[in-house]
């Protein structure tokens, strides 16, 4: 059954506070400024971040110069946690909209804080959920007409608006 509208996909759905808390004090704090980039696609760079506040935009860019925008993600969210776990390089770039505080995790600070905290399960719940994300807009991407794929991507704006804060 397809979700009557975009569903917000958040870690902190899926962790308990006292795990966000681990997280959150794993790594160094950083202050970002908005169109600052975290990361780009294709580097090698593996950190974690964990956002606290602001919102970011993760996208792709094609080799003829072109950009999609993916999503965009906001408190509660972790970015670089693929490449983290599996060792590939960035599969999209991200850069910021709104102001973001956030802690940078390492590879090793990110991995000692699943084992320690048991949250493999969380995490693959996590990715779950954003790859079901990703399948709901493909689907809208391919079957509705542009006004209610604009519905629905401001929809989206607005949940993540909402927890920018």
């Amino acid at each position: 059954m397809t979700a009557a509208y975009p569903v917000r996909v958040s870690f902190t759905n899926h962790i308990s506070a006292g795990d966000w808390q681990a997280l959150r004090q794993a790594g160094q704090l950083v202050q970002l400024r908005r169109r600052q980039g975290l990361f780009r696609q294709d580097e090698q760079s593996r950190d974690v971040f964990v956002l606290l506040a602001g919102a970011v935009k993760v996208f792709r860019t094609e080799a003829n110069g072109s950009e999609t925008m993916l999503t965009i993600r906001s408190a509660g969210d972790l970015l670089g946690d693929i490449a983290a776990l599996d060792g590939t390089p960035r599969s999209a770039s991200v850069s910021v909209l709104h102001p973001v505080t956030a802690c940078r995790l390492t590879p090793d600070q990110f991995l000692a804080v699943v084992d320690d905290h048991e949250l493999h399960s969380a995490l693959r719940r996590y990715t779950n959920a954003r790859l079901r994300e990703s399948d709901e807009q493909r689907v809208e991407i391919a079957s509705l007409p542009v006004m209610q794929r604009l519905a629905r991507a401001l929809l989206r704006l607005a949940k993540a608006q909402c927890h920018v804060a």
